[in-house]
């Protein structure tokens, strides 16, 4: 059952990690862009 329900797990965890960095990245690279306009 465990090996079952880990991949899965760290797969919604990576996910959940990977959208809030993209979504820091994202803000972090339009911040800069709005500073100099």
């Amino acid at each position: 059952m465990a090996d079952l329900s880990l991949p899965a797990t760290f797969q919604a965890v990576a996910s959940d990690v990977e959208n809030r960095s993209r979504r820091f990245f994202m803000a972090d690279l339009s911040l800069p862009a709005k500073l100099h306009k």
